[in-house]
């Protein structure tokens, strides 16, 4: 009897301010552990028996789970840095990322780095971090690092931060990407890289890769039509091929990743589109360029010689400016100097494209936004030199004359032109 009213009186107030202290989650449930078995303490912390560790107030919280109250800490928010094991203490993992139970296995050991990637030795895990068991809930699958077979797969742990480093990529990873965990198959403990969800409407992914597939095959029946009658080889009908033929890489390669999955790569893609986007502006600027040229007392003449001159150039700035900005992309994405502020690509930091919208905006989205802005200006300003000569041929020719005369300039023919450059501008652009 007097136990329990010790009990009443003096443990369960420890509990209550605890636990009263305790409403709000000081971190995401990715990032916490139960504390199980756990002892109370009169300053408000809790400490946790398993683990060996003391969790201060704002470290951690209870919830209510099965109609027992559990206690959740936070060891990321603890003086250590944290570290994810990918499994419970008592498995292990596969090569395929799965947890498998392993007998007697009690410890969790690895190898840790100073900054500059030199070996510190081998520790216990728990002994140096605060350890988090599992995968955050966001992580569709796991893929484990092999350096002594994949290039670029080489990483090491730094102490310091609990952060991973791969060092021949330029990438480090927090405790959100990445998990550690021994693996039975290779005989050691190594990280596996997780890679989030994507929502994507199945129905919609499986159409809409039909329609680039489709799209794609008219690119290139447009293509033989150009290349097969001999009144559209001209400079115009070139642009128009080269375009077409960007376009067609670009819907057929974005094609075959939606179809064989997001492993592919997706470079060639990007590039695709950036060269569509460019030829669209080649487009613009010739048609800008013959309107702006004309005059409505002189006749307009083609040259073949000036043609493959102006062909030339246009595939220098064409083909060579998506060369440019693939040569900054790879030198961003390896360079290991830069200063932190820099937006770099990110390919491959949780999966095969660009990592966040910053990077996506820097080296895809800006570029075909400068073009498109470019080509909205060629837009107005042929249409004000279509205006301008449609009004001076009106004042210098009567009706009689046009029928006699010898033509100035084919008028009908550019102004169709430039119906055409405003159909792909809206269209393709």
């Amino acid at each position: 009897m007097v136990i329990c009213c010790v009990l009443i009186f003096f443990i369960f107030p420890w509990i209550g301010t605890v636990f009263s202290e305790s409403h709000e989650k000081p971190c995401e449930e990715d990032f916490s552990v139960k504390i199980d078995p756990y002892l109370p303490l009169r300053n408000g912390s809790v400490w946790d028996i398993r683990g060996a560790t003391l969790y201060h107030n704002g470290t951690f919280w209870t919830e209510e789970e099965g109609g027992k109250s559990v206690v959740r800490g936070c060891p990321c928010l603890l003086t250590r840095p944290c570290l994810r094991k990918c499994c419970p203490m008592e498995e292990v993992a596969n090569t395929e990322g799965q947890c498998v139970k392993e007998e007697g296995r009690k410890f969790f050991q690895l190898n840790i780095s100073n900054d500059d990637g030199a070996l510190i030795g081998t520790v216990d895990a728990k002994d140096r971090f605060g350890v988090i068991f599992g995968v955050v809930s966001e992580c569709e699958r796991k893929f484990h690092l092999e350096p002594e077979s994949v290039p670029g797969d080489g990483y090491y742990l730094r102490a310091s931060d609990g952060r991973l480093v791969m060092y021949e990529r330029n990438i480090t990873y927090g405790p959100y990407y990445f998990c550690y965990d021994f693996v039975p198959n290779f005989g050691d403990t190594r990280p596996f890289l997780c890679e989030p969800p994507f929502n994507i409407d199945r129905t919609a992914a499986t159409i809409y890769p039909c329609f680039l597939l489709i799209s794609a095959v008219f690119l290139l029946l447009t293509l033989l039509v150009y290349a097969i009658v001999p009144e559209l080889r001209n400079l115009h009908g070139i642009i128009v091929m080269c375009h077409n033929f960007s376009l067609f890489l670009a819907f057929s390669f974005f094609s075959a990743i939606a179809f064989a999955g997001r492993g592919m790569p997706r470079g060639m893609c990007v590039a695709s589109v950036i060269a569509a986007f460019f030829w669209l502006t080649v487009m613009c600027f010739d048609i800008c360029k013959t309107f702006g040229g004309m005059r409505p007392t002189r006749v307009k003449c083609r040259n073949l010689k000036q043609d493959l001159k102006k062909f030339y150039q246009y595939s220098f700035f064409a083909w060579g400016s998506p060369t440019i900005i693939l040569i900054v992309t790879v030198f961003m994405q390896f360079s290991p100097d830069l200063p932190d502020n820099v937006i770099r690509p990110d390919f491959g930091k949780v999966k095969c494209y660009f990592h966040s919208h910053e990077s996506l905006a820097a080296y895809l989205y800006g570029p075909i936004t400068t073009l498109l802005l470019m080509n909205i200006i060629m837009f107005i300003i042929t249409s004000i030199n279509i205006y301008k000569i449609n009004k001076t041929t009106k004042e210098f020719m009567t009706e009689g004359s046009r029928r006699n005369a010898a033509p100035v300039f084919d008028y009908n023919k550019d102004r169709e032109g430039h119906r055409t450059f405003g159909h792909w501008t809206l269209n393709k652009g």
